[in-house]
């Protein structure tokens, strides 16, 4: 499988919360990087995703993912993840990059959360309009 259809199934995948295809993307020894933790096997990484997800719709009113393949080159490619939330009449979409590094077999390795300037800051100016509390 080529590197551009690997990610974007992968990111298809965790649009739909679609765990079991997301994993046959992953190396069983895939690391994720997320910028403040590192996760190191296939069952960490997907139980990351969806713990985060699992998370977010716990505690909004909304919440609807999209991404889009933006480079590949080689056996590297970078997904923009959108994560569309709705809260108590306030909406927001909140915008990270994804770079992945697939293996010989076309199987991603590593993947390497890359936030996007700003980004984090108006996602938590968000959460203070519209009174998001996390449990």
């Amino acid at each position: 499988m080529k590197t551009r259809q690997a990610a974007y199934g992968f990111a298809r995948a965790l649009n739909h919360d679609d765990y079991e295809t997301a994993a046959q993307f992953l190396s069983s020894r895939c690391e994720y990087d997320t910028g403040s933790e590192w996760l190191a096997g296939r069952d960490e990484v997907l139980r990351s995703y969806w713990l985060n997800s699992e998370t977010a719709k716990r505690n909004l009113e909304g919440i609807q993912y999209s991404s889009e393949v933006t480079y590949v080159n080689g056996r590297t490619a970078v997904i923009q993840f959108m994560d569309d939330l709705t809260h108590n009449g306030e909406t927001h979409q909140y915008r990270c990059n994804q770079k992945l590094t697939f293996n010989n077999e076309g199987r991603i390795v590593r993947i390497e959360q890359k936030e996007i300037s700003g980004q984090r800051e108006r996602l938590y100016d968000f959460y203070d309009r519209a009174c998001v509390v996390w449990e």
